[in-house]
């Protein structure tokens, strides 16, 4: 590639073959700009706009990573495209990419197969550019979530790793420069620090078309060119850009745009973020006369029930992955199919405490669950594990969140578990107290233990009718002979 956009110099050349890099370059063809502007334009009628709009916002905001970090506003988070096969993740996650080059979805430069080393070197070069990891799917997962984890730290710590040669020199570090679009079948169970680095977008069979894809893949070179002519309007409107980029991180810190105390702080940061780039990308569309000011107000003001919703969506996504929420979808899962044993607290009996393992108790009177911390961790853990989800976190940790999120009932502060009396055995257990919170659960294991105390109940009264059924037969059998020995005599 030869040039830069904005410089007067002709003589600047850049080199990507030997980072294969080579399809990141603009066209040196000039188009139309209305033209190309109203293909870019369409996109929002082409796309769910619950992925689009998050996207545009992404895509636009690309270019000014290096500004906004000069001026302490941060992008530091990356976009997963989250569906099944098939449903366009990666055709459009190189439409968008194509803005800055020429691909295809077969044709990034990056995979999760690829070296986390390979990996930050790419991030590095790829200055205020887009970098898109394709295919997080079930096939060698392992690896893959690995890399996907190392990515999102990559993007979202912003930092490089420290390493030093055999000699003992200090290697060069590497560290994200642009953004990062990974695509996937499935959101990974990530750290609760990681999935706020992340915003998921949803992919379904309605989120766009194959005539949609089809038509951008052809006007690709047009994309380059409107992404070309956005990067001069920045140069030229540097100072109005950053004023626009501080007064919209403001308005969000003061709930002004999004109104929602529930968000995570990244997640409120991530979405202002979004909303700045497409914010920009609007300005830019009216300024070039492609939408009026009036259409320009409505599509701002949509975007902001938009990214509202993916905020919310996001929020779930978060709360859903943290360890509080995973160890109690792990026990619900796990009581309704019979995978634990947990006997009544105040009713069961030596039958039911002889039966089989018993890994705790419920309490239906205080509404808690009275687990061995050792035994039920081992049970989430490998309920997790079997669904190749690992429950990275260790036990003191575990019971740390369960604290902090108030669902643990404990009686010295200084200890997280908590004596309670076998009603069996009568001897102390030292047992974590949960509280309740899923009833559907509760009702489910108590309509077991009903079931199973049923069972037995009918397999006793069986076994006594039959022991009184053989007494009678017995008792007949001995008066047939003494009547017997009485006719003898």
């Amino acid at each position: 590639m030869d040039g830069a956009i904005g410089s007067a110099e002709e003589n600047i050349k850049a080199d990507l073959s030997a980072e294969n890099l080579n399809q990141y370059c603009f066209t040196d063809k000039i188009f139309n700009l209305d033209e190309a502007l109203k293909i870019s334009y369409s996109l929002l009628n082409k796309v769910d706009k619950e992925v689009i709009i998050p996207l545009l916002g992404y895509l636009y905001i690309t270019p000014l990573v290096s500004i906004l970090k000069e001026n302490d506003i941060y992008v530091d988070f990356i976009l997963m495209l989250i569906g099944e096969s098939g449903v366009g993740k990666s055709s459009i996650a190189a439409i968008i990419n194509s803005h800055f080059g020429n691909f295809t979805r077969n044709s990034f430069n990056t995979s999760l197969d690829d070296t986390a080393s390979k990996i930050e070197k790419q991030a590095y070069n790829l200055k205020d550019t887009i970098l898109v990891p394709d295919d997080l799917n079930p096939e060698n997962d392992e690896k893959k979530i690995k890399i996907t984890n190392k990515i999102i730290a990559l993007f979202g710590d912003r930092q490089g790793r420290g390493r030093i040669t055999p000699q003992g020199k200090i290697r060069t570090t590497y560290y994200a420069r642009g953004t990062a679009i990974i695509t996937g079948e499935f959101l990974p169970n990530l750290a609760f620090s990681r999935l706020a680095r992340v915003v998921v977008l949803e992919f379904t069979k309605n989120t766009t078309s194959e005539k949609a894809i089809l038509y951008y893949q052809t006007e690709k070179e047009k994309l380059a060119y409107t992404m070309k002519k956005y990067i001069e309007w920045i140069i030229n409107n540097e100072n109005d850009v950053i004023n626009t980029a501080k007064t919209i991180v403001q308005q969000f810190e003061n709930n002004l745009i999004i109104n929602n105390k529930e968000l995570h702080g990244r997640t409120r940061e991530a979405i202002a973020i979004l909303y700045i780039g497409f914010n920009l990308y609007v300005e830019f569309l009216q300024t070039n006369s492609i939408i009026s000011e009036e259409e320009k107000r409505n599509l701002l003001e949509n975007s902001k029930e938009i990214l509202k919703k993916v905020a919310q969506k996001q929020a779930q996504e978060i709360k859903n992955l943290t360890p509080t929420e995973m160890f109690y979808n792990a026990i619900e899962q796990l009581i309704q199919t019979n995978r634990i044993n947990l006997l009544d607290f105040k009713n069961c009996s030596t039958i039911d405490f002889d039966r089989k393992r018993i890994d705790g108790f419920i309490d239906n009177e205080t509404k808690q669950y009275y687990f061995y911390p050792e035994t039920i961790y081992s049970a989430v853990c490998k309920f997790y594990s079997e669904a190749k989800n690992p429950f990275n976190i260790s036990l003191s940790t575990l019971l740390k969140e369960l604290h902090n999120s108030n669902a643990l009932y404990m009686t010295d502060p200084s200890r997280k578990t908590v004596i309670r009396v076998n009603p069996i055995t009568k001897e102390k257990m030292r047992v974590i107290a949960v509280k309740m919170q899923n009833n559907e659960s509760i009702k489910a294991n108590n309509e077991k233990m009903t079931q199973i105390n049923q069972q037995e109940i009918k397999v006793e009264n069986n076994e006594f009718k039959r022991k009184e059924e053989q007494k009678s037969v017995d008792n007949k059998k001995m008066n047939l002979m003494d009547l017997g020995n009485l006719v003898n005599k």
